[in-house]
């Protein structure tokens, strides 16, 4: 019987197609993340600091870095949101307008630092504060400005 069914294939064997998959090129390893977040002078940004506190990034606004918003909590990226970056006149108002609060009632809030260098840079204190950027996700408040 197993004779009979040995000639009545028609296609490769499995021994076959494990020998063909043996031998084919091994695939090439790409970069399937999220594109690079970037300011909006194209500067390609790295985390420095994750799930930062409000008062450490109220801190850091003060002492000049940038603040960029999402609204929705996916991350930026594979959300496919794009930051709101405020001005320095946005900035200002947050800041007069008081604490700035971290809600999170429905979607994941939470707030990290970016800077344009390598993460060493910034924790030894040798990043500009300018180049600090605040990136707030989601339900962060702060005055009229965010959320």
């Amino acid at each position: 019987m197993n004779a009979r069914r040995r000639s009545r294939r028609t296609g490769p064997t499995f021994a076959d197609l494990v020998a063909e998959v043996r031998a084919a090129p091994a695939p090439v390893a790409r970069d399937v993340g999220p594109p690079p977040f970037r300011d909006p002078e194209g500067r390609v940004l790295e985390r420095v600091a994750s799930n930062v506190s409000a008062a450490a990034a109220q801190a850091a606004v003060v002492a000049g870095a940038r603040l960029a918003w999402e609204g929705c909590g996916c991350g930026g990226g594979w959300g496919g949101c794009t930051p709101t970056w405020l001005d320095a006149a946005a900035r200002a108002r947050a800041v007069a307008a008081g604490s700035l609060r971290l809600r999170g009632r429905v979607h994941p809030t939470w707030i990290d630092l970016w800077a344009p260098v390598v993460p060493d840079e910034v924790a030894a204190g040798r990043c500009p504060p300018g180049d600090v950027v605040v990136y707030a996700h989601a339900e962060v408040v702060w005055g009229r400005e965010l959320w």
